[in-house]
């Protein structure tokens, strides 16, 4: 009921990646990611999902409750995409000489629909092996699971949801790339 009030998804993850929800406070933990700190929409989001929050007479009344778990996607078991080493990525709609990985400009928008399979992602040095790795919350690597890599070109292997897809060079090379889940 409390994500349904800011979001449609709902994800489930047992993923560690040392944040403050992971701590045991004896009571269950939401996060709710609104978007970008400089996109306007991820700020009315916060807004309206806090004055709902507010004003909601009962969180956990049955109508709300149930009419909340009819509207919440769930998608379980992220997998977390990161560069190896010290691989640089970039962002644009062509290859970046200058950058191991270039993903496309707007590949932001995937955090909003399902990506089909064989999807166009970006581009990698051809004569090298992709820096990237993909693990799940059990610690196993999971990459050739959900990407392709062909001829220096890198697709979605299957049909998956992307999460937390950032252009932010910074925290895209220090912290993540993205989560994917895999969607039937």
């Amino acid at each position: 009921a409390l994500v349904a009030i800011f979001s449609q998804r709902l994800i489930l993850s047992g993923l560690r990646v040392g944040a403050l929800m992971e701590l045991d406070f004896e009571a269950p933990i939401v996060t709710i990611e609104c978007g970008g700190s400089s996109d306007p929409q991820a700020h009315q989001l916060a807004t309206t999902g806090l004055t709902k929050y507010f004003t909601t007479d009962d969180l956990f009344k049955v109508d709300f409750v149930n009419n909340a778990i009819n509207t919440v996607d769930v998608h379980r078991h992220p997998t977390r995409v990161e560069l190896v080493g010290d691989a640089s990525v970039g962002f644009s709609h062509h290859r970046l000489p200058t950058t191991d990985v270039t993903l496309l400009a707007d590949l932001e928008s995937r955090n909003t629909q399902i990506t089909a399979a064989g999807e166009f992602l970006g581009w990698y040095d051809h004569t090298a092996i992709p820096p990237l790795t993909a693990t799940d919350e059990n610690g196993v690597e999971r990459l050739n699971e959900f990407l392709d890599f062909k001829d220096g070109n890198i697709f979605t292997k299957q049909s998956m949801q992307f999460f937390m897809v950032t252009s932010i060079i910074e925290i895209a090379t220090n912290d993540c790339l993205f989560y994917v889940t895999i969607e039937s």
